[in-house]
């Protein structure tokens, strides 16, 4: 470029100057303007103005993240003096810088010409909301739902001290169960995620923990007493259980649940009959769906008996006792006792009515038997119980002479009383298989047995058992005796 410079010279003509040649003038590429927008899909808008020059290339558009050398979004053309680019893949949640240069290529030219870059603009990028799913699962529903692939994602309940969970995080899913039950009621859910220092909206999720459904596990098509208790799972701990008559819905009793087991005895005498059973779980003010039903049949029972057990060996006369049915109203339980291979009772016994206990004092020879039980009740009978095989024996004697700890020298008479015709035998209670002797029962019941005594002197005990027909009553207890020493002898004088 040539130039020259002119001045008036006060007539209305110029005075000019020499020209001077080959001057060079450079003109900058104007700085864009830039504005940055993001949407909910994270992918940042920028856009700005521009500037066009006619007959020549259009100007474009680039935008960087400070500190870094490549385009953070598509070079953007400049038309009509504005420029719009759009990034071509969602961003992470975080805080950005960016900056704008605005680039031309004359015509004719190789290479572009750059601007200064636009001031540098912040924005963030919040972390978007994760997605969640309610699953119930009785006390301990499920939650689930999306997020970034590296968030952090948290639940709050409200009214839990205990809030926030942290989710567990796989990929672009997230799951969270609460360890600690949910008691039934109204809740919410509040979840939120986080990533790159930004945290989303939270997102509130309605949910109702139901009371849990009982199930009945006995009895099931059983035979129950009068009195029967039923048993089943699905407790919630400071509930109340209640079982209904199936048909009439007829309270039939109720129980607070204190585990996942629960049990409801019924209180009332229940008549021999079918029945069909269901139960309620109440929480509050918030009831259970009922449970299946359950069937069951209620009839009289064998009594049984407590005295003797199988394989006991009694006394030939002895309490036999046991429990019947007790007593419902007026009614109270009979028992019939029956010995294996009799054609009648050996005895019937009227039960005592507040708790269905009866007794019976028998009087037998001694030998084996089996007994067996059965009761009426209302006019209704009872099966037989299971035998009861025992056997009679004597009775277990008692030393009266000599008294407890008496002196003893080198002979003794052991006596007492006993069942006539019987045999008494003593032994040592340390030599129980060598027997001092042995003396039959005599008419007025007493026996007696002399015995000679060879022990060194001092403290020892004898025990006594009675014998018949073989059948023995076992030894008694100890009976402790002090044995003297040897009565001096005279060696001089000689008599």
């Amino acid at each position: 470029m040539n130039a020259r410079q002119g001045v008036s010279d006060g007539a209305g003509g110029w005075i000019y100057s020499d020209f001077e040649y080959g001057l060079s003038i450079t003109v900058p590429v104007p700085v864009p303007t830039l504005t940055v927008s993001v949407g909910a899909d994270r992918k940042p808008v920028f856009s700005g103005t521009g500037h066009s020059w006619t007959g020549q290339p259009a100007a474009r558009v680039e935008v960087r993240r400070v500190g870094e050398s490549t385009p953070a979004a598509p070079i953007a053309n400049v038309a009509n003096n504005a420029w719009s680019s759009i990034a071509t893949e969602a961003w992470n949640p975080g805080t950005y810088f960016v900056e704008a240069w605005q680039l031309f290529k004359p015509a004719g030219e190789s290479s572009d010409l750059r601007s200064e870059p636009t001031p540098s603009r912040e924005f963030t990028i919040r972390a978007p909301v994760p997605t969640v799913e309610f699953r119930h699962d009785g006390l301990t529903p499920h939650f689930s739902g999306t997020c970034l692939d590296g968030g952090q994602v948290q639940l709050w309940f409200d009214g839990d001290p205990d809030s926030p969970y942290d989710a567990v995080v796989s990929g672009t899913t997230w799951s969270f169960t609460r360890d600690e039950p949910f008691m039934p009621g109204a809740y919410t859910a509040r979840v939120k995620q986080s990533f790159g220092g930004q945290t989303s909206d939270e997102v509130p999720q309605p949910f109702d923990i139901v009371v849990l459904k009982p199930v009945i596990t006995s009895p099931i098509d059983e035979d129950v007493d009068h009195n029967p208790v039923i048993r089943g799972t699905g407790g919630i701990p400071g509930a109340t259980m209640r079982v209904h008559e199936f048909v009439s819905e007829r309270p039939l009793g109720e129980a607070p649940v204190t585990g996942n087991e629960w049990s409801v005895p019924i209180r009332e005498d229940l008549l021999f009959d079918d029945y069909k059973v269901y139960a309620i779980q109440q929480y509050g003010e918030f009831p259970s769906e009922k449970s299946e039903p359950a069937s069951f049949t209620v009839i009289l029972f064998p009594p049984t008996i407590e005295y003797p057990q199988p394989g006991d060996a009694m006394a030939r006369v002895s309490i036999i006792d046991g429990y019947a049915r007790k007593a419902s109203g007026v009614d109270t339980a009979t028992v019939e006792l029956w010995l294996d291979g009799a054609d009648e009772p050996l005895a019937t016994v009227r039960a005592r009515g507040v708790d269905g206990y009866w007794s019976y004092e028998t009087h037998l020879p001694v030998g084996t038997y089996t007994l067996r039980a059965k009761q009426f009740f209302q006019g209704k009978p009872s099966d037989f119980g299971p035998e009861h095989e025992f056997t009679a024996v004597p009775a277990i004697p008692l030393i009266e002479s000599p008294a407890l700890q008496q002196h003893l020298g080198a002979t003794a008479t052991i006596s007492g009383h006993g069942y006539v015709g019987d045999w008494v035998e003593v032994a040592w209670s340390d030599a129980p298989d060598t027997l001092l002797g042995r003396a039959q029962v005599q008419a007025n019941r007493t026996w007696s047995i002399p015995i000679a005594i060879t022990r060194a002197a001092g403290t020892h005990s004898l025990m006594v058992q009675q014998e018949c027909e073989g059948y023995r009553s076992g030894w008694s207890a100890a009976h402790e005796v002090l044995l003297l020493s040897p009565a001096p002898t005279f060696t001089s004088p000689e008599a």
